[in-house]
Order: C-alpha cells, then sequence, then structure tokens
C-alpha cells in the first residue's frame, strides 16, 4: 500500500511564511518593550485595530523609562476606548517594577515574566520568543487550533507537541509563532475551513477525516465577574460638579449598584430621584474603569447627567467649582476621568 511521504511541518510553515505572511509593524522589531506594548494591546482586540493604538502608545511612551514616569491619567488618553482597563493599568506598574527592580530591562526566564503585573502564560511565552529568540510555543487560539487539527489530538496534548517541533528547530521559533498564527487567522479559522490554501494540508489529520472531531472544543467564555459593579453620575452645572452627600469609597460622583452596563441609565434616573429629587437625562458610559480595593473587584460605568426637573443647589448634594478640583479631596479613580468630562 503506498504511503504519503512525510513532511517537515516546521519546513512547510515556514516556506508558506516567507511567501504568504503579513507584514504587520512589530515583526521587524526583537524590542522586548515594544513587544509586550503589542501583546498587551491585542488581548481581546482585533489586529486592525489594535495596530492603531499600538503606533500611538509607542508614539507617547517609547520606551519602558518614559512610561514608568507617567500617571494613569497620562495613560488613559492613549488607551481610552480599548477597554479592559486593568491591562492598562498593570502595564504602568509592570514599567515601574521593571525600572526599579530591573534596571529597565525585560527579564527573559519564564518565571521572572510571569511575576509582572498583568503577565500571562501567553504573554511571557511570546516576549521569549520574539525578543529573546527562545524556542517556546506561544500558544494562544491560533496555535491550538492549527496544531489540534494537524495532529489530531486534543488540546491538552498540544503543548507536548508543539514543544518537540520547536525545539527541533531552535533557531526559528519566532518565525514558525507568526507562520501558525497567520495560517491560523487566514485559513485555518475556526468556522471557514482553506484548506487547498494550508501548508499543512497534505498530512492534516483533520483533513483526512473530513470533520473537526478532534479539535478542542470551544469553551464558553464567561464575563468577568466584578465584586462590585456601579453606575457612577457625572452631575456638572455651571461650571460646578456636583457630588455625592455621602464620602464614596470608589468614587465622588453619586453611584450605585447595577447589575449589567445595560442597566446603568435606568438605575441613576431612578436613584438620583428617589436620593435627591432630581430628573434626569442620562447619556450613555463614556467609560467603564475597572480595579482592585482592599481584595475586591470593581468596574464603574460614568455616564454624563443632564438635569430635567429639580434644582441642585437646594438637593443634598455637595457642589465644587471646577477651578478648586486641584486642591480638592478626589477620589483616585475620579481624577482619572476628569479630564474627559
Amino acid at each position: 500500500m503506498n504511503q504519503k511521504k512525510q513532511i517537515d511541518p516546521a519546513k512547510a510553515i515556514l516556506s508558506w511564511y516567507r511567501k504568504h505572511g503579513r507584514d504587520l509593524p512589530w515583526r521587524h522589531t526583537s524590542d522586548p518593550y515594544h513587544i509586550w506594548v503589542l501583546e498587551i494591546i491585542m488581548q481581546q482586540t482585533q489586529v486592525s485595530r489594535g495596530t492603531e493604538y499600538y503606533e500611538r502608545f509607542i508614539a507617547k511612551f517609547p520606551d519602558i523609562f518614559a512610561l514608568a514616569k507617567a500617571t494613569w491619567r497620562n495613560v488613559l488618553p492613549v488607551w481610552r476606548g480599548l477597554g479592559y482597563y486593568r491591562r492598562g493599568q498593570n502595564m504602568l506598574k509592570t514599567a515601574k517594577v521593571l525600572v526599579a527592580d530591573y534596571g529597565g530591562e525585560f527579564p527573559s526566564d519564564r518565571d521572572e515574566l510571569l511575576r509582572l503585573p498583568g503577565v500571562g502564560p501567553y504573554t511571557a511565552a511570546a516576549l521569549q520568543s520574539f525578543a529573546f529568540r527562545k524556542p517556546v510555543p506561544a500558544l494562544d487560539t491560533n496555535l491550538f487550533r492549527v496544531l489540534s487539527r494537524y495532529y489530531g489530538v486534543t488540546k491538552e496534548r498540544v503543548p507536548e507537541l508543539a514543544e518537540e517541533l520547536y525545539l527541533a528547530h531552535p533557531r526559528s521559533s519566532a518565525k514558525l509563532n507568526h507562520g501558525l498564527m497567520d495560517i491560523g487567522a487566514l485559513i485555518c479559522k475556526s468556522k471557514k475551513v482553506l484548506c487547498e490554501e494550508c501548508p499543512l494540508s497534505s498530512h492534516c489529520h483533520f483533513r483526512m477525516i473530513g470533520a473537526p472531531l478532534t479539535t478542542p472544543s470551544r469553551s464558553t467564555r464567561k464575563k468577568v465577574e466584578c465584586d462590585i459593579e456601579l453606575a457612577v453620575g457625572c452631575l456638572i452645572h455651571h461650571d460646578q460638579y456636583f457630588l455625592s452627600s455621602k464620602k464614596g469609597r470608589y468614587s465622588s460622583f453619586p453611584a450605585y449598584p447595577c447589575a449589567t452596563k445595560s442597566q446603568t441609565r435606568q438605575v441613576l434616573k431612578e436613584s438620583l430621584k428617589v436620593d435627591y429629587k432630581i430628573e434626569v437625562a442620562v447619556r450613555p458610559p463614556f467609560v467603564s474603569i475597572e480595579g482592585e480595593y482592599r481584595g475586591r473587584s470593581y468596574r464603574l460605568h460614568y455616564c454624563r447627567c443632564r438635569v430635567l426637573k429639580g434644582d441642585l443647589n437646594r438637593s443634598a448634594l455637595r457642589s465644587i467649582k471646577r477651578d478648586r478640583v486641584k486642591t480638592s479631596s478626589w477620589s483616585e479613580i475620579d481624577r482619572e476621568i476628569l479630564a474627559q468630562l
């Protein structure tokens, strides 16, 4: 019986990548700082959109020392619109740790990388591969999907097989990762599969059986739950901010618990009417901030509010003029968003 000649999957991937790989700006650098910025920004973000944010971030903070000198208020305008604000906050923390403890250099050791705020197994592997040229697979969703289909194994077997593949080609780690990512993004997609264009198709188990029987099952991704989720009402009238009559732990503005982001407007309308006898028009949240306070996670949704009925000056709300903000005691979180009001 005729058997197909075995191929070296790594060589097939590298050959395809040389001809068809995507020309992305960060693939022309081995600077750990640039790679780290890119990898953090690209989490939960499409490549086309993330590229704009990456270039804007690097222009504002060209190196780790520039970022370490910044405050979250400096970083926020560059980050705004990406969501998941804890990622940006962790970047700022990491920059300060690297400058203080590592002289501004990224460690190449996996365990040390994993100690940095916001650096998980994938980001650590990406840094090791792209910046330090170590034979490490950067196992993201694309790599898991392509390799599980090619070998015909479950997700649990992929790391072991990937490690063997990369150790056999130690000098090509970065290009192997880039190539597999591109194959997963362009050809071996989760739903639409273009096997005729794939360099691995001749020996791919997925294609041989004609159905995705051995691919990793798609996990149902649950929304990250917060201990505290609040709708925050930003009340501004005649150059005055109107604050809660009670000192807030998370916000100086009136803040009320809400189950989801979609409930913020209704919660604020009802709560401000009950507590302060004012009727307001509430805009959708213009920014959401995540963080932790004394071991509890929170998510704050800030909404601009306009008074339709009632007298703010006669309400129980506290007022403060805009020109006195710098000398006032605002919560740290509120200082991050004041520039947007």
